[in-house]
């Protein structure tokens, strides 16, 4: 029997989520685990959320608010990071909702040699909707990388880590798809990767959310990620290759998202482009190291024929489904 019952520091950013927090952080209070800590950390909000926070820590013990001046979810998690104290370390955002037997369940599962475990998740905060999920299995950092670049997904609210692989990592902050830049690094620390096929998170989609939003500069900053993700595989060809693989479709699909917008300049095109086709470069020497998936490879043959082929592809198939 496992009586391994480590301390989980349970970190939720908040910003202006007063219709959620609360179905977000009730079901953090019926946890039956008890051996949580719960960091609220309020960024700033100017809502009513710090109100509801409040009232929880006031309920269990197990929370704790912190307020602090508005930096963006990359900043609140690390204000986090500095003050948590548990062996492991969950993400939780504060939309979203948790199983409430999530970290009995995930307890189970942890070891003194297991530095990360992925669960799946529901797309929405019922049982009823579609879902992501792992398979039961263990996998080393390389296996775990290889997989993640192939099929994700890009959030660490799906895994709970080993809090000795932040002791010198830190979100990057004042860029978008945060998750991303870090989680190569993460992982490539890691020790032992378990992945459960059990379901314990709700992700609620909604309209307005950062990764929802339409068309901003800031998008380039998935160029700032992508070139660390490729720094963060160069010690294995295999991994590099499908960072590169990657990357070229990332550029394909920014291209697509946004061709019909006014506000995607001739020059933000040229731009995409130009970086895409520096990644293409990269992809022809190092293709043979990999078996890159299907899609990767027709996506990166449409972008380098034309890449306002393949937008209009993504967007046929986007369409259909």
């Amino acid at each position: 029997m496992n009586q391994y019952n480590p301390l989980i520091s349970v970190i939720v950013p908040i910003y202006n989520v007063e219709p959620y927090i609360e179905d977000c952080l009730e079901s953090l209070h019926l946890q039956d685990y008890q051996h949580l800590e719960i960091l609220l950390i309020d960024d700033g909000s100017t809502d009513g959320s710090a109100a509801v926070c409040k009232k929880y820590v006031q309920l269990d013990k197990r929370f704790s608010y912190f307020y602090k001046k508005n930096s963006g979810q990359s900043g609140a998690r690390n204000f986090a990071l500095d003050r948590c104290h548990g062996e492991y370390i969950s993400f939780v955002d504060s939309d979203d909702l948790v199983a409430h037997n999530f970290y009995s369940v995930i307890s189970k599962k942890l070891s003194l040699n297991i530095d990360i475990v992925q669960f799946g998740f529901y797309y929405g905060t019922t049982r009823d909707v579609l879902m992501h999920k792992f398979s039961n299995r263990e996998l080393t950092s390389r296996e775990c990388l290889s997989e993640f670049l192939l099929y994700g997904p890009d959030v660490v609210w799906c895994r709970i880590f080993s809090s000795k692989l932040f002791e010198n990592i830190r979100f990057k902050e004042g860029i978008i798809k945060e998750d991303t830049y870090i989680l190569p690094t993460l992982i490539k620390q890691a020790r032992l990767i378990v992945s459960t096929d059990e379901c314990l998170y709700f992700y609620r989609q909604r309209v307005g959310s950062t990764m929802n939003s339409g068309f901003s500069r800031k998008l380039y900053d998935t160029m700032v990620v992508y070139e660390h993700v490729m720094r963060e595989t160069e010690f294995d060809k295999n991994i590099y290759s499908i960072a590169v693989a990657r990357s070229i479709v990332a550029m394909a699909n920014l291209y697509s998202q946004f061709v019909n917008d006014r506000n995607f300049t001739d020059d933000d095109k040229r731009i995409v482009i130009y970086k895409g086709r520096e990644y293409l470069g990269i992809y022809k020497r190092y293709a043979k190291y990999a078996d890159i998936k299907l899609s990767y490879r027709f996506q990166i043959f449409l972008f380098s024929v034309s890449p306002r082929l393949c937008s209009f592809v993504l967007h046929l198939n986007r369409d259909i489904q």
